[in-house]
């Protein structure tokens, strides 16, 4: 009786190793690919946080979706010159490769800014400190400088000490779509 057990226990081993989920031999997300997902995530931030400081009312009636470094714009804009602003900011991040413009122009688009008067401003310098300091953070590896935005006209703050760190900032803030001047208090 052991003897005619022994076949048939191999068998139904052998059997059962190979009956194994497909989910658990199927192999995960490389390097390459989690690297493209984390860099498309990132770009349709910054696509997003361009719109904001061009347009308010991109928060409530546009869509950003990067893929491969090509944005797709969806929603509704309120003019024709804003649907090609809008572009053209998307167009103006780095890393942006192509876009897919599939705005439509809505006169009835509610007009955000508009209602917001100057919560609308403040809302759109906040958008813009959060680019400056995405953009610093990219350039330079800190989350140590602060950025203060009023009506375009930015402040640098913080304890940076480091030359190299305190021009590239400068420069990037500088270098930022939106912004009419930029004043150094880093380290002062």
């Amino acid at each position: 009786m052991k003897r005619a057990l022994l076949p048939l226990t191999a068998a139904l081993a052998l059997a059962g190793a190979g009956c194994s989920s497909s989910t658990q031999n199927a192999p995960g997300p490389t390097v390459t690919q989690v690297e493209a997902i984390a860099n498309d995530a990132l770009l349709t931030t910054e696509v997003k946080a361009k719109l904001i400081t061009v347009d308010v009312n991109s928060t409530a009636s546009l869509g950003v979706h990067v893929s491969g470094g090509v944005a797709t714009l969806t929603g509704a804009v309120r003019t024709a010159a804003a649907r090609a602003k809008t572009v053209a900011a998307a167009r103006s991040v780095k890393g942006i490769t192509e876009v897919v413009d599939q705005l439509r122009v809505d006169p009835h688009v509610p007009d955000i800014g508009q209602r917001l008067g100057a919560a609308g401003q403040q809302l759109s310098d906040a958008a813009l400190a959060g680019r400056i300091a995405g953009a610093i953070f990219t350039q330079t590896g800190t989350t140590g400088v602060k950025v203060d935005v009023h009506n375009g006209a930015v402040i640098l703050r913080g304890n940076i000490v480091d030359p190299k760190v305190r021009t590239a900032a400068v420069d990037t803030a500088r270098n930022t779509s939106g912004v009419r001047s930029v004043t150094d208090e880093m380290g002062t």
